[in-house]
């Protein structure tokens, strides 16, 4: 097998179709610090752990034209053909402690070829904290990347060696066509803190970590609270949906920092003031109570858009394809066969998941085979009936299709929730938007 940080065609051709259909998924993913990335030395991409194998899928957002290697539970190998399928996706295995503690030996030479691929200035990528997470918050960092750092930038002597903080967020973990976040922060130089390891490798060792645990919590939307977690974050998505107008990327990063503003806010009253801290808690909570007493989704409270836009939305919805129906029914069937999948509900397949934080991915994946394979197929029925100029053309649609179909389902889901809201709900919405808007002001001017 070739070494795992070549960069063939065939590799080349997977990672950019599945970068295709990822941003398809979300809809928009929003890429900010890329200029943060070293250009004169190799590096390590250190991000937060939210959402299972789509992190790394994430990750592979970055570098675009170049490969990059992951560390990942060895668990997860085991026979001849996932090795072989992993190794072609760029993964090695990690072995814990739950392995077997013979099985713990095996990562002397996995830390082996990691520094290889180091030594190649090849982008090599660990999650930090060696375990995904269900909450926004950061778990304790593993030693296993530090090891790995100062072993390779022993070796590199002069040449620079730096650890990148990143922060990965999502709107919602398994729901299509809600954007995401891709947050790059300053590099650490793990040559600054080489003489301190020669000198003591545990002291060394936790400095450098520490330092890292700040900058990725720097990149992220984190909520401290434990006991007020739910609450705290209900109010940081509302409050963001309120003042973050607009669509597209800069609207996504508005939300983003308006979402992190309003929990340090929360997290600073608990940390200052708990007794005031529980009381906004409760009452976030009883207002949560309330509208679903009354039939309102209060995580969406604030997504209705205005009558006019709603209405706008829903003709041109609603007119677009009776239009072409009406000119020609058969254009729209055809408009309809090109790309279908995105529009099945496939994650009901994983209601029964134990681990919640696999149902993005796995949806991702039965929805991305899916769709590659209907298009080949539909590719090749039109080729073999109708020619393979209306094949290629019908390619590039369903393409398009693939592209924008999530984010016309969410466009979808936020209509019906607006005439659910400005129509049927109303009156009973002013008053919980009302309600929570008074405990807006209460957390900021505090």
């Amino acid at each position: 097998m070739p070494e795992i940080y070549s960069n063939g065609v065939f590799y080349r051709l997977v990672k950019h179709t599945v970068n295709f259909g990822l941003r398809a998924y979300f809809g928009n993913i929003v890429i900010n610090g890329r200029e943060n990335l070293p250009s004169d030395g190799s590096y390590i991409l250190a991000p937060n752990h939210q959402n299972a194998f789509v992190d790394a899928l994430m990750i592979l957002q970055i570098n675009k034209l170049r490969p990059t290697v992951f560390l990942a539970r060895a668990d997860i190998f085991g026979s001849a053909l996932a090795d072989k399928v992993l190794h072609f996706l760029k993964i090695m295995p990690v072995y814990r402690a739950r392995d077997g503690k013979n099985s713990l030996a095996q990562n002397d030479l996995i830390f082996k070829k990691s520094m290889e691929v180091v030594l190649h200035s090849t982008p090599f990528c660990m999650m930090a904290e060696g375990t995904h997470n269900d909450r926004r918050q950061l778990l304790p960092l593993k030693k296993g990347m530090f090891r790995i750092a100062f072993a390779a930038q022993q070796k590199l002597v002069d040449k620079p060696l730096y650890i990148v903080p990143v922060g990965i967020d999502y709107e919602s973990y398994d729901t299509p066509g809600n954007p995401s976040i891709i947050n790059i922060g300053q590099p650490i130089a793990v040559k600054d803190y080489i003489e301190s390891y020669q000198d003591n490798n545990a002291l060394a060792i936790n400095k450098i970590k520490e330092n890292l645990r700040v900058a990725m919590t720097a990149q992220m939307h984190i909520i401290q609270s434990a006991e007020h977690y739910d609450e705290f974050y209900l109010l940081s998505k509302l409050y963001a949906d309120a003042r973050g107008e607009g669509y597209g990327g800069k609207a996504t990063w508005r939300k983003f920092e308006l979402r992190r503003q309003m929990t340090q806010k929360l997290d600073d009253l608990e940390k200052h003031n708990p007794q005031n801290a529980d009381d906004i808690a409760k009452e976030i909570s009883d207002t949560a109570t309330l509208c679903r007493a009354y039939g309102v989704d209060s995580m969406h409270l604030f997504e209705a858009k205005s009558v006019v836009e709603t209405l706008v939305g829903t003709i041109l919805l609603v007119g677009i394809p009776m239009t072409i129906a009406l000119l020609n029914w058969r254009l729209l069937v055809m408009l309809l066969l090109l790309c279908p999948i995105p529009f099945l509900p496939t994650r009901l397949l994983f209601r029964n998941v134990e681990d919640r934080q696999f149902v993005g991915s796995l949806n991702f994946a039965v929805q991305f085979v899916l769709v590659v394979l209907y298009l080949l197929a539909m590719t090749i029925a039109v080729g073999l009936l109708q020619g393979w100029g209306y094949a290629a053309v019908a390619l590039v649609a369903g393409i398009a299709v693939w592209k924008s179909a999530y984010r016309l389902g969410s466009l979808v889901k936020r209509l019906f929730i607006g005439w659910k809201m400005l129509f049927f709900k109303q009156k009973t919405a002013k008053i919980m938007k009302d309600k929570f808007e008074e405990i807006f002001k209460k957390v900021v001017t505090d």
